[in-house]
């Protein structure tokens, strides 16, 4: 799909050589380097080969972060390993976190943390640690009154056109990273 004609700065498109140019952009004026990518197929759990390849490069990019999102359901997170060793935080995709999307699993998303620890001195150092995740749920009627949810404190009223469990959301979210933390309920 072409840019509108003369609008060619509304979107980015994944171009590995300006990303590679942006990264080193930023790390010379940031501590920590996010990159938000739109990628993946829509409502595929699983990130797809592009994903996980262009995943590669940002960490060997030396990102710290990667946020995706366009496939509209949960995508389980992973660490990826950069060539020079440090690991990528990848949250190939955090869902929806607002839809009236047809079909329970496009209701619900999640809001991930992760703790940024820099150590100052000879070296200055960045670590990741403690990734979580908070599973939620769009709760609405009539297509009104719309609420984001905790998904354990969405009843099964509000989840019409279907049942969504908590515990295979779980389990489908740690298939790369089993040591992720679910947020308020370990």
């Amino acid at each position: 799909m072409p840019h509108p004609k003369g609008k060619a700065y509304l979107v980015n498109r994944i171009d590995s050589a300006q990303i590679a140019q942006e990264v080193e952009q930023a790390k010379r004026i940031s501590d920590v380097v996010v990159v938000a990518m739109h990628w993946g197929t829509e409502y595929e759990t699983l990130p797809n080969e592009s994903q996980m390849a262009l995943a590669q490069k940002l960490a060997d990019y030396g990102v710290h972060i990667v946020i995706g999102n366009h496939p509209h359901v949960l995508q389980p997170p992973a660490w990826v390993s950069g060539i020079n060793g440090h690991k990528t935080l990848v949250l190939y995709s955090l869902g929806n976190f607002i839809s009236a999307q047809g079909g329970v699993a496009k209701r619900v998303g999640g809001m991930a943390t992760i703790d940024v620890v820099k150590r100052m001195g000879k070296e200055r150092t960045i670590t990741l640690k403690q990734p979580s995740f908070l599973p939620t749920f769009t709760s609405y009627q009539n297509l009104t009154q719309f609420k984001v949810l905790p998904l354990k404190q969405a009843a099964p009223v509000q989840i019409r056109n279907g049942t969504i469990q908590f515990d295979p959301i779980k389990q489908h979210m740690r298939t790369y990273m089993q040591e992720l933390h679910f947020i308020g309920t370990e």
